[in-house]
């Protein structure tokens, strides 16, 4: 997905796997967990906590963003 981040919505998209993997590991998701993602951007760190922990909810402002993540 292209998207160019935009600066009033302090966007900073993640793409290091490392990163995204400690950032997994810090939170240690488990299938009894119900998580509250903010701002989950392109899904770098959402699709890892979905696949992982019992319910997420994610919380997205900007709307051109919503719609591929749920298509994804």
């Amino acid at each position: 997905m292209s998207h160019r981040p935009r600066k009033r919505f302090g966007q900073n998209f993640l793409h290091d796997p490392v990163v995204i993997d400690k950032i997994i590991q810090a939170i240690r998701p488990l299938p009894s967990d119900t998580l509250v993602e903010i701002g989950p951007g392109q899904g770098a760190i959402t699709y890892p906590l979905l696949r992982a922990a019992g319910k997420l909810t994610v919380i997205e402002l900007d709307r051109d963003l919503i719609e591929p993540l749920k298509q994804n």
